[in-house]
């Protein structure tokens, strides 16, 4: 597939348009966070409305990652990226008729659209690459859900005007992005194979499949706690919020970075372990300094390199997915490695609320560093030397 120029280049136009539309859902999710004191005052609501902005994205998603990797994998690539882009165009324009019911209801469109992007990239780089192509194409894909994030961050609070104002800009982005992918989004270079109504009974029954999970449950929920408890992590120690916010945009620049360079050396033979088992020990002294560190130019530096190890393997562990879900299962095989994800990222910000609630990060210090080793222990399960070459490839 890949030594045909024509085919390369469709396959570089998927994987742009998935970046960018990645990269625009990411970003709209959490658009409201760095601004919810000011937009809660100019639509006269509480926060915690406000916070129902970027509530709706995780609650949506947990209820319909399922359907829509079973969507993904029945009807294709190119069908589920259109309606992803319709529904976030919708929203865009949506968003900014009116007050809050009018916001809220365009942001439950772009919520909508979440789980069809998160769920499509196995099926992206299952079906537009071959070998070593697919890891990187992850890898890129996976860079884009963490850019977004990041770019809201930096982005929103820089703005100009009112927060309506900064609505009306968003169909600018939307709807032009509709249009390419209408447009330019090229047909799936194979036929949809039908998924199995038994297909995702069948990958819970692999060992190895749910060590994947395992491993998402501990990763994701360690970064999901982490992120959201930064704050009162480093305020013991006389952090103000700007640090926080300051750590929190490098965790995600980490993680970026690692996408983007880790994912190569999984390529070789015999890396899968050491790509994983790797960042998760080395994580244990970027922990440690981000819970005892007094000293803010030890405390950004670390914060950066732990974003690095918990998000670097995250391509791999996708591709690993995608390759044991194969061509006809992979939408569904990413929603149960993203729904685990968001189960442990719930459960284990929970355990962490206590010690943020009182200040004492002891023992969330040692609970954080058993998750990171039992991660290390079930990568060396799951991706012992064999196993996963015999994965399917579909």
């Amino acid at each position: 597939m890949q030594q045909d120029p024509h085919r390369r280049s469709q396959a570089f136009i998927v994987l742009a348009l998935y970046v960018l539309l990645n990269a625009l859902s990411q970003f709209e999710w959490l658009r409201f966070a760095p601004i919810t004191s000011r937009t809660a005052a100019e639509y006269g609501v509480d926060v915690v409305w406000i916070g129902a902005l970027a509530l709706c994205f995780p609650l949506l998603a947990f209820l319909l990652s399922l359907p829509m990797g079973w969507a993904i994998d029945r009807f294709g690539l190119r069908p589920s990226l259109r309606t992803a882009a319709l529904l976030m165009a919708v929203g865009a324009e949506v968003r900014h008729l009116g007050g809050y019911p009018w916001v809220l209801t365009g942001q439950i469109l772009f919520a909508l659209a979440q789980p069809l992007l998160a769920n499509s990239v196995g099926k992206m780089a299952i079906i537009w690459f071959d070998g070593p192509g697919r890891m990187r194409a992850t890898g890129i894909a996976t860079m884009s859900l963490f850019g977004g994030i990041a770019l809201a961050f930096v982005v929103v609070p820089l703005l100009p005007g009112s927060v309506a104002w900064s609505l009306s800009l968003d169909p600018g982005i939307a709807v032009p992005l509709l249009a390419m992918t209408w447009f330019m989004l090229p047909r799936d270079p194979t036929a949809v194979a039908a998924p199995a109504a038994t297909g995702w009974v069948t990958l819970l029954r692999q060992p190895r499949f749910l060590a994947l999970l395992a491993i998402s449950v501990l990763g994701n929920g360690f970064f999901g706690a982490i992120f959201t408890w930064l704050e009162q992590m480093l305020r013991p120690r006389g952090f103000d919020s700007g640090t926080a916010g300051l750590a929190g945009l490098l965790l995600l620049v980490g993680g970026i970075l690692g996408s983007a360079i880790l994912p190569g050396f999984a390529n070789r033979p015999g890396r899968l372990r050491p790509v994983v088992i790797g960042p998760a020990l080395l994580a244990l002294p970027a922990t440690a300094l981000l819970l005892a560190t007094p000293d803010r130019w030890v405390l950004l530096p670390a914060a950066a390199a732990l974003g690095f190890c918990l998000l670097s393997p995250l391509p791999v562990l996708i591709s690993l997915v995608q390759r044991m879900g194969g061509h006809a299962s992979a939408g569904i095989a990413l929603s149960l490695f993203w729904l685990a994800g968001n189960a442990g990222s719930a459960g284990i910000t929970w355990l962490l609320s206590f010690p943020a609630q009182s200040g004492d990060w002891r023992l969330g210090g040692i609970f954080l560093a058993a998750l990171l080793l039992l991660q290390g222990g079930l990568a060396f399960v799951a991706l012992a030397p064999g196993g996963v070459e015999a994965a399917q490839e579909g």
